[in-house]
């Protein structure tokens, strides 16, 4: 029986040292490195930045829906010198517009959409920017519809 107990607490320590406390870094949990949301791209920069583009240029005639104070796209693109236009569908009971900047924080802004107080729908005709990454957002609910605009 002594021996039986003994087999046991051995077993069991041996268990317990293997499975650790979970402060050793060097365990595998499965958990993400604290690091790696660094990497990831999001549309929360500070001031004067943008996120990494994550869309490229299909033409110069662009959509964008605005539904639950919410843009239904993060990122739109458009060719490099060519004008182009953006038919706003807003289909929120309140006003929206489409102005694109250098950056959400910019005073000077690149392009300003008239509000337009939904449901309705409109068309921006928009002459050429150079290329770059700029950003558009809604002038009345800039923190909620925000996203990256890229002309390439």
């Amino acid at each position: 029986m002594a021996r039986r107990f003994a087999v046991a607490a051995i077993a069991g320590t041996l268990f317990l040292t293997a499975c650790g406390s979970g402060d050793d870094p060097t365990l595998d949990t499965g958990a993400a490195p604290d690091d790696t949301a660094a990497d990831m791209p999001s549309m929360e920069q500070g001031e004067g930045e943008t996120a990494a583009a994550s869309c490229e240029p299909a033409g110069t005639s662009l959509s964008v829906v605005a539904e639950g104070i919410r843009w239904n796209t993060d990122c739109l693109a458009v060719p490099a010198g060519q004008a182009f236009s953006i038919v706003m569908d807003n289909k929120d009971t309140v006003p929206h517009n489409v102005a694109i900047l250098k950056s959400h924080s910019a005073t000077d802004v690149e392009f300003r959409g008239e509000l337009l107080q939904g449901p309705k729908q409109t068309t921006y005709e928009i002459p050429a920017l150079p290329a770059g990454t700029y950003v558009f957002h809604c002038e009345v609910h800039p923190t909620e519809m925000r996203g990256t605009f890229v002309v390439a």
